[in-house]
């Protein structure tokens, strides 16, 4: 498995957790009859409730954004280099980006330069790589630069 691809997802989940634990926290430090109150419902009268305390949580300082592992000018411009020659939108980030949906693994560049597409035998030195670089690329939402 591409390593860059785990570590691009492991920040992706670490900064998830990050995100979710300062919301809940958020909404369980309010004061009596204020939205985000952490005080449980009472029971009817007549009946008896019983509750398990729990541990305060320690606040978290947010993990700053990965960067992007793979990036257009200093990754993709060099594999896509040759392509000008008949794509020269290509040489250009918005020229690229002409033909990507950034977030898509459906997008014609990815479709076209995967293994069994029309544009895959192009591709220099090791296809499967620079294949795998370009989804990646786009399916992180296709960053310019890192």
């Amino acid at each position: 498995m591409n390593q860059n691809w785990v570590r691009t997802s492991l920040a992706v989940v670490l900064a998830s957790a990050v995100l979710v634990s300062a919301c809940a926290e958020k909404h369980s430090d309010g004061e009596d009859g204020e939205e985000g109150s952490s005080r449980l419902p009472t029971a009817p009268s007549g009946t008896t409730t019983t509750s398990t305390p729990t541990t305060p949580t320690t606040p978290t300082t947010p993990t700053p954004a990965p960067t992007a592992s793979v990036a257009f000018t200093q990754d993709i411009k060099p594999i896509v280099a040759g392509c000008v020659r008949c794509h020269s939108n290509f040489s250009t980030y918005p020229g690229m980006m002409s033909v990507v949906i950034a977030g898509s693994a459906s997008s014609r560049l990815v479709v076209k330069t995967q293994p069994g597409g029309s544009m895959y035998n192009y591709l220099p030195a090791d296809r499967a790589t620079n294949a795998s670089l370009i989804k990646q690329w786009v399916v992180a939402g296709a960053p310019e630069n890192r």
